[in-house]
Formats: structure tokens, sequence, C-alpha cells
């Protein structure tokens, strides 16, 4: 592999992991099961291989002229590009104003134990103290069921079996997103 490609790989696979995490994000807030959407592009992605696989851009990344590491970039990369390019105009379209209220159910509540990671010297961290974190999970009236972290106070006051109300618009091609709820203010996307 020369030094160029090397380089081009590298940065190719940040971005590819950026953008399968900013889908991955942005599916909590959206009412389809993310596994749908995965099968649905992966699908599209190994299909597109088959005619595709011979392009310059993927002899580029992997350094080889065979069938097959070039089959299996492009694949992987057209499969999270599209993934995501499909979630984020979902959600960056949405039309605020024209939403609805979708009522769900909360099905569970549980916490999570996490341990702060202090730096004692350079490149060395030790378990620090520990920590909860408190999550709610809500069955929606399309049987889909969401996870969504909370804080403690919002934690202790729900109940299983209360129904929590959330404000619900259209994306941008037709999957509805959750834009506000009562669990938060507002949906924060980190």
């Amino acid at each position: 592999m020369k030094k160029n490609s090397r380089v081009f790989f590298i940065i190719t696979t940040f971005v590819i992991g950026l953008l399968g995490t900013v889908a991955y994000i942005l599916s909590q807030y959206t009412l389809v099961d993310f596994g749908i959407s995965v099968a649905y592009f992966a699908l599209l992605a190994l299909v597109s291989g088959t005619f595709l696989w011979n392009l310059r851009l993927w002899m580029r990344i992997t350094g080889f002229t065979n069938f097959l590491p070039n089959y299996l970039c492009h694949s992987v990369c057209t499969g999270v590009v599209s993934l995501a390019l499909f979630y984020i105009c979902n959600y960056a379209f949405a039309a605020d104003e024209g939403g609805y209220t979708e009522k769900s159910v909360v099905k569970e509540k549980f916490t999570k134990v996490r341990h702060k990671k202090p730096r004692v010297s350079r490149n060395r961290y030790v378990p620090g103290d520990a920590y909860y974190v408190y999550y709610v999970k809500v069955k929606f009236d399309n049987g889909l069921d969401k996870e969504f972290q909370v804080d403690c106070t919002r934690y202790r006051r729900l109940h299983e079996g209360d129904t929590l109300m959330f404000s619900v618009s259209d994306g941008c091609f037709g999957i509805p997103v959750i834009k506000y709820n009562e669990v938060f203010r507002h949906t924060s996307v980190r």
C-alpha cells in the first residue's frame, strides 16, 4: 500500500466512522427501527457494489485492483454514507410547525453505573467514583421501543405505566421525528 493511499484510507475510515455515529445518534430520535434502516441500506450498498466495485476511487483507497477488497470497501462506504444522509436529511428538514402529538407508555425504568476516570499522570487513568445514569424505556403506539436518558428528578417522578406525550414531526422522507417531548424540554443531539 502506498503512502498516499494509506493516508486516504485513514481519512476515509475516520469520516465513515463519524457518519456512522451521527446516523446512530439521529436514529434514536426517529420513530423507525434502526435495524430495518441498516438492512435496507446494506442491501442497497451490496447490490450497487456488484456494478461499481471497479471505480478508481475504491482502488485508490484499498490499493488493490482485486474484486473482494474493492467490493467490501464500496459496500461499507456506500451503506454508511447513504444511511447517514438519510437520517441527517430526515431530521434536519422535518416540518417543525406541522407536528402532532404522540402518546407513549413508560415500559421500564433503569439505571446504569458509570465510573469517573481521573487522570493520574500522562497516559494513565484510574477508575474513580461511581455515578448513576438514569434511563426510561418507552413504548409507542406503533410498537417501537425507545430509550431516553433523563435526569434524576424526572426519573423519580416517572413510574411504569405513565403516559408521556411526544411532539412528533414528519421528516423529509415521511419518517416521524421526535423534536420536543416531556422527558426533555427539547431533544438535544450530542
